[in-house]
Parts: C-alpha cells; sequence; structure tokens
C-alpha cells in the first residue's frame, strides 16, 4: 500500500471499488466512510459516499490546520442485495503540519 500523504488544510479523497466476482457493481444499499485520527478519535461517521461511475464511490474529508499530525485511519462499508451482505474495507492517509 502507498502511504498518501497531506497536508492539514487540504481536502482528502478517500476512493472506494465495489467489485463482485471481479466485476465493477453499485450496492443496491450505501456506501459509507467512518474516518479516525491518529488519536483514534471518530472525525467522520458513517458519511455517505458519492458514486463517480459504476463501482467506483468517493467523499472529500476537509481538513484544517488544527487537524491532528499523523496517520489517519477509516472504514469504509457498503451493503447490498437481499439478505443484506456488508462489505468493509480499510485503509489510510498521512496527515502532514
Amino acid at each position: 500500500m502507498t502511504e498518501e500523504k497531506f497536508k492539514a488544510g487540504a481536502h482528502v479523497p478517500i476512493w472506494a471499488t465495489i467489485k463482485e466476482d471481479g466485476t465493477l457493481v453499485s450496492p443496491s444499499g450505501s456506501c459509507k466512510v467512518t474516518v479516525y485520527d491518529p488519536s483514534g478519535t471518530l472525525v467522520a461517521e458513517d458519511e455517505d459516499m458519492t458514486e463517480s461511475e459504476t463501482g467506483i464511490y468517493y467523499y472529500n474529508l476537509e481538513t484544517d490546520e488544527d487537524f491532528e499530525v499523523g496517520w489517519y485511519s477509516y472504514v469504509i462499508t457498503s451493503i447490498d442485495g437481499s439478505p443484506p451482505i456488508t462489505s468493509k474495507q480499510t485503509g489510510g492517509f498521512y496527515l502532514k503540519a
């Protein structure tokens, strides 16, 4: 995994791809992201992600100069099907001063 670095005050794009059997798909339910700062404090909770094209979603986290410097982690949750199947993806980025 390549470490992405952003400067505090930047918009941080968080991307997700949703696939079924190797093919990009749009989940019938939701695609949401939760973000934690380096201390484990919740920064964004269950925020809706925007679909840019089939199976590709993004969320722009707006940071400011007061955001803690360090490694941020996120969990992306998508829900699809009936009965619903929940899928999770994890990732992170580094925020520098």
